[in-house]
């Protein structure tokens, strides 16, 4: 009797034991599990700061006390705010060599993203600023998305800290990879892109001749509609921003 009332206990200690070993595993990332590339959606945690007046220093001080809420969406999605919120995940570098990937920030209308590394609880350090507002060329790597190189000594500790800021819906599809895997995937993805764009094209092109030829109003508007439709979309993926400031 007195072990069936103990039996209860026992099982809820476990079951707390093994919420928290999940937890701290799933903040945590060990880049020897790193197969490529790689979405860090299950590592990455979130505060808001709904005044926009936290500084870096303010959060690194705070940073124990601070209400840090766990991602569970596959791709984070906060809507249109007004606040300024702050991400972190957490790497450990387990390897017996100096890691060097890439941080992507896959959604291309962020206004401004500013990336700081903590090294084993040491000071934050500024690694990179990015976001639409910035001039393209000032990228360190020149892509449609917010992609930002970073290295890990070996057996090092590290908690990446990103503050994001924006006027668009606030949303942060991050991923850890390598440049030359984004390089490759890149060709097949503009690859498709560019077979879209010209279709799109030859579509307005000929609905224009037809207007041309026939003086159809209805035309015209669809001539419209798809060169509006076309800039939306580039608008969208980042492709616009990238093409245009590239030219110049």
């Amino acid at each position: 009797m007195i072990w069936f009332n103990r039996m209860p206990r026992r099982i809820l200690f476990v079951l707390v034991v093994l919420c928290l070993v999940s937890m701290s595993s799933r903040a945590e990332l060990a880049l020897s599990q790193f197969s490529g590339n790689e979405s860090l959606s299950e590592h990455l945690s979130f505060v808001e700061d709904e005044a926009s007046a936290w500084s870096v220093d303010h959060v690194y001080r705070s940073f124990d006390d601070l209400r840090w809420i766990e991602n569970r969406e596959t791709e984070l999605n906060l809507g249109f705010t007004q606040s300024t919120y702050w991400f972190r995940v957490a790497m450990k570098n387990d390897l017996a060599t100096k890691f060097t990937g890439v941080l992507g920030m896959e959604y291309p209308l962020l206004d401004d993203i500013q990336v700081y590394q903590v090294i084993d609880g040491g000071r934050p350090w500024p690694v990179a600023h990015v976001g639409d507002l910035q001039e393209f060329s000032k990228r360190i790597i020149p892509h449609r998305n917010f992609l930002v190189p970073i290295e890990q000594a070996a057996g090092s500790e590290a908690i990446y800290l990103i503050r994001v800021r924006t006027t668009s819906a606030l949303q942060l599809p991050l991923y850890l990879g390598s440049e030359r895997d984004y390089l490759i995937d890149d060709f097949d993805w503009m690859v498709g892109q560019g077979m879209f764009f010209g279709i799109m094209f030859i579509m307005a092109a000929y609905n224009l001749c037809v207007y041309v030829g026939v003086r159809d109003k209805s035309y015209l508007y669809f001539v419209a509609y798809v060169v509006a439709f076309s800039c939306a979309v580039a608008s969208i993926q980042g492709t616009g921003y990238q093409s245009s400031l590239i030219s110049r």
